[in-house]
């Protein structure tokens, strides 16, 4: 395996390390979510924002790797695809690198789809929580309350052309 083909192999097994972790923490953003631990989900989405930092200098890094292996007159304006160098790559080395890739996007497909989950659950908690809000408001409406002469007071379903007083 030539030097290059090294760099992104080490690069693809970190970034597959690296959405492993985040696949992980998306699994205790959802245990946080639904036990509505805020303490938890914070520290879950603080973790999360560090890798996704580490995450966009792989995916740089990677992209340089696979620039790096395109022979000059081959490189162009965009980034190639890893499916693109196949070509390029030593053949006893592109069985691992395809396979790497491989678990990569699979890695990437699975956290996807976590994260629409998570993002669903949000949604129908920020639901929930509007929907008890509402029926809270509805059901502490103030009370028309109306006094009438000498001060005597009456509770009417409309209150009567006096002093009026709303009282939570």
């Amino acid at each position: 395996m030539a030097k290059e083909e090294k760099i992104l192999a080490d690069i693809l097994t970190e970034e597959i390390a690296l959405y492993e972790r985040f696949l992980t923490l998306k699994e205790s953003e959802r245990d946080a979510l639904l036990e509505f631990r805020v303490k938890d989900l914070e520290e879950v989405i603080a973790s999360q924002d560090e890798l996704a930092g580490r995450a966009m200098e792989l995916e740089s890094a990677r992209c340089r790797a696979v620039r790096d292996l395109a022979p000059a007159d081959e490189r162009r304006q965009g980034e190639p695809a890893l499916s693109e160098v196949m070509e390029w790559l030593d053949p006893g080395s592109r069985e691992e690198i395809l396979a790497l890739g491989t678990r990569l996007s699979e890695a990437c497909l699975r956290l996807a789809e976590r994260q629409d989950a998570n993002a669903r659950l949000i949604q129908s908690s920020a639901g929930y929580l509007h929907d008890l809000v509402e029926t809270l408001l509805r059901r502490h409406q103030p009370e028309g309350v109306a006094y009438r002469a000498g001060g005597v007071r009456s509770r009417a379903a409309e209150p009567m052309p006096s002093l009026l007083d709303r009282t939570l």
